[in-house]
């Protein structure tokens, strides 16, 4: 990272704030299992922490003032921005970095920041930072969010809900630098419950606000997202149609009207609509030709649809398609990794197996944390009768990722079977069960070989399990 030192802006005011402090600012609400880490990792590159406490019932200001958090208790009033700038006004560094409870900060990062609130001397510059969205079973997402800028009594977040510093620190005269090299891990929640609990509250705020923000590209997507979040496509999409057709709307705010093809494509494609989803898919490549995240979505859409050609003509684009850092939620890297594994699968089902290897095996030399990949590259030895191989990376798979892979247990399974050595596949099936214990494919052929076994007390045991499931799958 270079050293920054640049003079003042016009309009900039000496900080009255001890130089070269970073206070970490904070709104938190029952986040007991989330704020220890959190504070853990950020605590070594500021020098205090400031958190608002918004009604918590367990043991979130316990665990804040044990990391010798100043703590201000505000009741909660449905507006994020309030509580943020309560925060803001009890801070008393030179520099403001704020964060969520699901937020982590790594040790490079917090080199980053040490070195840049001491070596940074003018106080003009906001800085943002690359935050890595994590998903449940995959790599998630990429986008620059502006962090950290220096405390300035006119600087202050906007709106009740999504709310934003950037406006007012534009309007004051702040320049903004990114810096992807400096990243933070959002973990988020993965609880389905308490997604769709957030999504209805944030619906419910930003319907009493719109009012006030007619046209508003950012509320209407937000308010969009509230409905893809409990999987409420069409009236999601129908929120989404209108902020493409805002008047102006691209010369507004680019960033989101060329984002809404994205959207309206996933839309589309989740009630199984797929002409449609493809062509929001080919209206954004109009508007943003090589953008990778429609190409992929382009893929994925005509993947599920059986157009096979289609689908290699999209994922070869977003293989071949340069990777760049947004403020839209896209990880580059990791559309551009599963083009490939996509197109190995394509290369598969055309049977050029050999083809299909070379990909999966130079992905997993590059990534080796794709657990799926030794699994990918066994499923072409099968297919080419090698099962000496097969099991070879079945079993790798198995050995590096143990309980991740359910398609390996299967596969050795069924191999030990085809071979005649029943109870090893036996052994395979039962540890997949344990894995993946709510998997009828292991429960019926566990059934299977404890009957050809005269093992009649599994069997029978067996058979009231996978009874059972079904009856769960049915209801």
């Amino acid at each position: 990272m270079a050293k920054l030192t640049k003079p003042n802006l016009p309009g900039n005011r000496p900080s009255p704030f001890p130089p070269r402090t970073l206070s970490l600012c904070m709104i938190v609400k029952n986040e007991a299992a989330m704020l220890p880490d959190c504070l853990k990792s950020a605590a070594p590159a500021v020098d205090e922490i400031i958190i608002v406490d918004t009604g918590s019932t367990d043991d979130t200001v316990e665990i804040a003032r044990s990391f010798g958090a100043k703590i201000i208790r505000s009741e909660w009033r449905d507006d994020f921005s309030f509580s943020r700038n309560l925060s803001l006004d009890n801070a008393t560094s030179s520099w403001i970095l704020w964060l969520d409870a699901d937020d982590r900060l790594d040790e490079k990062c917090v080199a980053s920041l040490r070195r840049l609130k001491t070596e940074i001397i003018n106080l003009d510059t906001a800085f943002g930072f690359q935050v890595r969205n994590v998903k449940a079973g995959g790599l998630g997402d990429l986008f620059m969010q502006i962090r950290m800028f220096p405390n300035d009594k006119r600087v202050r977040f906007e709106k009740r809900i999504h709310e934003q510093v950037s406006p007012s620190l534009k309007r004051t005269g702040y320049r903004f630098m990114y810096l992807p090299e400096v990243e933070i891990t959002h973990t988020g929640y993965f609880e389905t419950d308490k997604k769709k609990e957030k999504a209805l509250r944030n619906r419910r705020i930003l319907e009493e606000d719109m009012a006030n923000f007619p046209g508003d590209p950012n509320y209407l997507a937000a308010y969009g997202d509230t409905f893809f979040i409990v999987e409420e496509w069409e009236k999601g999409i129908a929120v989404y149609q209108k902020v493409f057709d805002l008047p102006g709307g691209r010369e507004k705010q680019q960033d989101i009207h060329d984002y809404m093809p994205v959207t309206l494509a996933l839309g589309y494609k989740n009630l199984l609509r797929y002409p449609e989803a493809l062509e929001w898919v080919e209206k954004g490549l109009a508007l943003a030709p090589g953008k990778l995240e429609l190409l992929f979505l382009g893929g994925e859409i005509a993947y599920e649809a059986g157009r096979w050609d289609d689908a290699f003509r999209y994922y070869e684009a977003a293989h071949q398609a340069p990777e760049v850092v947004s403020t839209t939620p896209t990880d580059h890297k990791a559309l551009k990794a599963k083009s490939q594994v996509r197109l190995g699968h394509l290369h598969r089902k055309a049977g050029r197996f050999g083809e299909a290897r070379r990909l999966y095996t130079s992905l997993f030399e590059a990534h080796s944390n794709f657990h799926d990949l030794p699994g990918d590259i066994g499923e072409t030895f099968l297919d080419e009768g090698n099962l000496r191989e097969a099991i070879r990376w079945y079993s790798e798979s198995l050995t590096r990722f143990p309980g991740l892979d359910e398609r390996a247990y299967q596969r050795l399974g069924e191999v030990s079977e085809r071979i005649d050595k029943v109870d090893d596949a036996v052994g395979f099936y039962e540890k997949g069960l344990s894995f993946f214990p709510e998997s009828l494919f292991f429960m019926e052929q566990l059934k299977m070989l404890y009957r050809a076994r005269n093992d009649l007390d599994r069997y029978l045991d067996m058979g009231h399990r996978l009874e059972t499931r079904q009856k769960k799958a049915d209801s």
